[in-house]
């Protein structure tokens, strides 16, 4: 399958724009940014001797479904999303873009509705920190259970040491008391933007006045809970830095600067690819 390619003037994205009430802007910069990310997940995937284009693949918290629909694999390819309202929408933008393959459902990230070792790749971003802290251990073991044994898992959080919370831009926001993080959130340029656009799930007073996170791991939580599930770890921040087209424009010396700096608190998010382990293997520190 190739990527759907889209440009400005497509009227396609008018559609999009009119049924979803959501701007062009907002639309392409989605699927662009999908777009980038899946191209760097392929080369990661196939330096290690697999290929995405023929992988069934899950994406767990798959919002409404960019990720899904630039997707490049030719296999089965589905969006879990915990709202409905986002599945609508994601359902909606498949029919719009006639991608018959893509499939949308309701579910919980921490009780996946899938039989055990149904897809060949499993990826997940930027769900966890929307969990409580006591479900984050059977999101990881979820993920790891609908994934086949030869398969690949991959996840990307927020790096808990960037000093800036990604969600509204303000600095220290998350190293902040949890009642006091609405208070702050309201300062933020990006308030109205991130509850009426990014989430896009109905907005009730109780939405409204809370943050949209819940709580940041820290990257050796994550790992540790990984561990009871997953045979093989790998921290691939640097990697996917380094395969990234934010290469082609920081350049060479800006490059390998952000390399050099991706385990330091100025990098935004972690990265890892996780396999499961063989039945006779133990499963093996990263």
């Amino acid at each position: 399958m190739a990527t759907l390619n889209l440009d400005v003037s497509d009227d396609r994205l008018l559609q999009a724009e009119d049924r979803l009430g959501l701007s062009r802007e907002f639309i392409t910069n989605r699927l662009i940014a999908n777009r980038r990310r899946t191209a760097v997940i392929s080369d990661l995937l196939r330096s290690r001797g697999h290929y995405l284009v023929r992988m069934d693949v899950l994406e767990v918290g798959s919002h409404i479904g960019f990720g899904v629909l630039e997707m490049v694999s030719e296999q089965r390819r589905v969006g879990l999303e915990y709202y409905s309202e986002n599945v609508n929408k994601a359902k909606s933008l498949a029919d719009i873009f006639s991608d018959e393959r893509a499939e949308f459902q309701v579910g919980d990230a921490a009780s996946l509705p899938f039989e055990s070792e149904s897809f060949d790749f499993v990826h997940s971003h930027h769900v966890i920190e929307h969990m409580r802290p006591s479900k984050w251990g059977a999101y990881l073991g979820e993920m790891a259970r609908v994934l086949r044994r030869e398969g690949t898992a991959f996840v990307s959080f927020p790096h808990f040491f960037y000093p800036i919370e990604g969600h509204y831009n303000l600095p220290f926001l998350h190293w902040m008391p949890k009642r006091l993080r609405p208070r702050l959130a309201r300062l933020s340029p990006r308030y109205k933007h991130v509850h009426e656009a990014e989430l896009t799930y109905q907005q009730t007073a109780r939405d409204a006045a809370e943050v949209t996170f819940t709580e940041f791991p820290r990257t050796k939580q994550v790992i540790q809970l990984a561990r009871d599930s997953f045979g093989q770890i790998e921290d691939v921040t640097k990697e996917f830095t380094e395969h990234s087209e934010i290469a082609a424009w920081l350049g060479p010396l800006k490059t390998r600067l952000a390399i050099t700096l991706a385990d330091t608190f100025l990098c935004p998010e972690r990265k890892l690819l996780m396999s499961k382990p063989y039945p006779a293997e133990s499963v093996m520190d990263s």
